[in-house]
């Protein structure tokens, strides 16, 4: 069966690591060490029982199931990593473009968040 071709997002990613050679996934360490254990894995449960919809495509409209937990203010620059308050549900296409955007994704720079 044919596989969906992968986006130009995702092949500009896939080169960027392998141009990094790794170096950045080695330093950044596994998931559980950046914080994101059984403690997350419940407050991120948490918040999508609470907020089943992406909270970007609820403000333009449209109705769309979240499947991610985003932190509004990034953990790296000072926000809270179990605090409700500096969460939202997003679905998927609203929290790549938002992490690459404000979080420095993609090789974008940090930017300043409204609010």
């Amino acid at each position: 069966m044919p596989t969906k071709p992968q986006s130009h997002a995702q092949l500009q990613a896939a080169r960027a690591r392998a141009e990094r050679g790794g170096d950045y996934d080695r330093r950044r360490g596994s998931a559980a060490r950046r914080g994101y254990d059984g403690t997350w894995r419940a407050v991120r449960q948490q918040q999508l029982q609470r907020h089943p919809l992406c909270e970007h495509c609820l403000a333009q409209g449209r109705t769309t199931a979240a499947g991610e937990v985003d932190h509004i203010r990034a953990v790296r620059r000072g926000g809270a990593m179990l605090d409700a308050d500096n969460l939202q549900s997003l679905c998927k296409p609203c929290h790549s473009r938002k992490t690459a955007i404000h979080d420095g994704g993609l090789g974008h720079r940090l930017t300043a968040l409204a609010g």
